[in-house]
């Protein structure tokens, strides 16, 4: 049966995005339960040398563990909201949504579960969505970590989640809870490069222009910066965070477009 998600997506100029890479994109969806695993595999591998995880869990062999951990009961928290959005493809050399050429996107159909695999997911949180909080990440089965991780990694866990949504607050000011918050996006290393993770955010973020939303994000890593604002992203913050050893920190604000 025909899916109504299963469309090319736009590029920013209007044009089909990345045809000849990827042809068979199927629009972002919820993250169901059964995606979650894959979902929480792709995010931690994409955040692995994070300069904000490094300092949390210093030992990279013990940080692979801790992340996917970690964003498993993020992800399971966020699950029955369409904040967590997965993207998924056809598999190469899977026979379901045919090929390039011969007909529109209009023509295919969805491939099969089996024949998809997630190319890229990431959280874009609508105001008024409840922020997680400590007591949330404990309902989720974050207490665990004491055991399984230490303390020390989950008091430095607690107070970086403390020290950004305090200076998420105070560098918004007036608008803070009133802008869209775009976070954990991670696109697999092999569709790295082909305009995947640009043309779906370009999507999404017209989402965000047609309900006269801005969009913050901040991250630790300056590629990121040069990425963000051909998206349309400016930086509102420049500074370091004193967590650990400390490290740069910019947080960026995408003001909504005209129609």
């Amino acid at each position: 049966p025909r899916s109504p998600e299963f469309t090319r997506v736009a590029s920013p100029s209007g044009s089909t995005a990345a045809a000849s890479a990827a042809p068979h994109l199927l629009s972002p969806r919820r993250t169901q339960l059964r995606s979650l695993a894959e979902a929480a595999t792709l995010t931690s591998h994409a955040f692995h040398n994070s300069p904000s995880y490094r300092e949390i869990m210093p030992d990279p062999a013990l940080r692979s563990g801790f992340l996917l951990w970690l964003f498993e009961r993020n992800l399971w928290l966020r699950t029955e909201s369409d904040s967590a959005r997965c993207v998924f493809d056809k598999k190469s050399g899977s026979s379901g949504a045919g090929g390039g050429g011969g007909g529109g996107a209009e023509e295919q159909e969805e491939p099969e579960p089996e024949e998809q695999e997630l190319v890229m997911f990431f959280m874009l949180e609508k105001p008024g969505l409840k922020q997680l909080t400590t007591w949330d990440m404990l309902r989720a089965g974050v207490l665990s970590g004491l055991f399984v991780h230490g303390v020390p990694a989950m008091r430095r866990m607690v107070e970086s989640k403390d020290w950004f949504q305090a200076r998420e607050r105070e560098v918004l000011g007036a608008r803070a809870g009133t802008v869209a918050r775009l976070e954990r996006v991670a696109v697999l290393p092999s569709r790295q490069g082909q305009g995947v993770g640009s043309s779906i955010l370009a999507t999404a973020l017209k989402e965000m222009d047609e309900l006269g939303l801005a969009v913050f994000l901040a991250t630790q890593e300056e590629r990121n910066v040069v990425f963000y604002r051909r998206l349309g992203f400016e930086v509102i913050a420049d500074e370091v965070c004193p967590i650990g050893g400390s490290y740069r920190n910019w947080m960026m604000l995408r003001e909504p477009k005209p129609a």
